[in-house]
């Protein structure tokens, strides 16, 4: 297709010269052209199709004029609007706002969600070598992971906005919780993904994901919903709880971690008085510090649920890691304890709690934020955080 350009009107040569070099170039065999104005309105690009009465096929470049709506060249039969640097323009300021980002936090983990995965990159550049670094060094030991997602309850703190969906579909901006969490597994290719339903169980439903139901959710705690999933994955696995909203980086904390158990802990958690949130708290070999990016083991010597903070090193926050030895003992110890009359009530710190116990390592990856519970209304509103810039 030859497309002919004519810098008339820019030129200030006026309608009639721009009549006169768009008819030349339609003699000359072009298929279409472009008429250029360096005026904020469209008069002139008006008075010039209407002259022009479409002998040939327009093209509008609208840099100056781009307040005219768009069914205003419609409405004239301009055959095509190219937006010509808009996106260049709008990359630039991004860029701008990502490394003021960068250079104020002193770090990417807090934009690292909000911008494009190097997969993205490597698409676009069609690059199959680089894509294959990619696999390798980036998600090494993620193929293979399972994943259960603990999502049967309710939300009774969240009144209304849970009277009709289960808490794990609230809404993140357009993403549900779940959405969310599903994401970031996939995020770091774990498809094997089973979500435990209980309340309006119907309504969860996402593409590639097992659903298994908790039909008692409203009279039993986390390990019935967790013992209801066990037997839907093999292999290492991850379990999440369904209403937490994380930076993606920390479930790869977990991928790559070669421990039978491991667990992320928020060293940045505040007690709020009156008992009015409870904690899954616990107490490790070590308190965490500025150091803890060098990798340090640290393990776990004590979870409870509690209203208090006072003596505990963190708040577990709702994601395990288990390899395949620490799935089997998950399931021996599940089936020894099914059968005990205090197990419906059971939660997930009674597991972590009987790993030390019989001597099995946990493995305690800390971080500082950069996640959030969801379990009141002022919860949901801090999750806006966790939306792109």
């Amino acid at each position: 297709m030859l497309v002919a350009r004519t810098e008339a009107l820019i030129a200030g040569h006026g309608l009639t010269e721009a009549l006169r070099r768009a008819e030349a170039y339609r003699d000359a065999g072009a298929d279409a052209v472009v008429i250029h104005s360096k005026d904020a309105r469209p008069d002139e690009i008006f008075a010039f199709l209407r002259e022009w009465d479409n002998r040939l096929p327009i093209i509008l470049i609208p840099t100056k004029y781009y307040a005219t709506p768009t069914a205003a060249f419609r409405e004239r039969k301009v055959a095509a609007v190219i937006w010509a640097n808009h996106l260049l323009r709008g990359s630039i300021t991004r860029m701008q706002e990502v490394a003021a980002r960068v250079r104020r936090e002193e770090s990417v983990i807090g934009i690292e969600d909000t911008i494009a995965p190097l997969a993205e990159v490597f698409r676009l550049q069609g690059d199959d070598e680089l894509q294959a670094a990619e696999r390798l060094y980036l998600r090494q030991n993620a193929r293979g992971h399972s994943a259960i997602i603990l999502a049967a309850m309710r939300g009774n703190a969240l009144d209304l906005l849970t009277a009709d969906i289960p808490k794990t579909l609230l809404k993140v901006g357009r993403d549900s919780l779940l959405d969310r969490i599903v994401g970031a597994f996939r995020h770091f290719e774990i498809s094997a993904i089973t979500v435990v339903a209980g309340y309006k169980k119907e309504m969860i439903d996402v593409p590639g994901v097992r659903r298994v139901d908790n039909d008692a959710h409203a009279t039993t705690g986390e390990l019935v919903s967790l013992a209801t999933a066990i037997d839907t994955v093999e292999g290492d696995t991850l379990v999440a709880f369904g209403d937490i909203i994380f930076r993606r980086y920390i479930v790869g904390l977990l991928v790559l971690d070669p421990s039978d158990v491991a667990i992320v802990v928020d060293t940045k958690f505040r007690d709020k008085p009156n008992g009015e949130r409870t904690y899954d708290v616990v107490r490790a070999t070590r308190p965490g510090s500025a150091e803890d990016f060098l990798d340090d083991d640290v393990f776990l010597e004590h979870a409870e649920v509690s209203t208090s903070a006072d003596a505990f090193h963190g708040e577990w926050i709702g994601l395990l890691k288990l390899s395949t030895q620490g799935l089997a003992w998950t399931r021996e110890f599940l089936a020894a304890n099914r059968a005990d009359p205090a197990f419906s009530q059971w939660q997930m710190t009674d597991l972590l709690n009987y790993f030390v116990a019989t001597g099995r390592k946990v493995r305690i990856h800390y971080i500082q934020g950069h996640w959030l519970d969801v379990d009141s209304l002022a919860d949901l509103n801090q999750t806006e955080r966790f939306l792109p810039a």
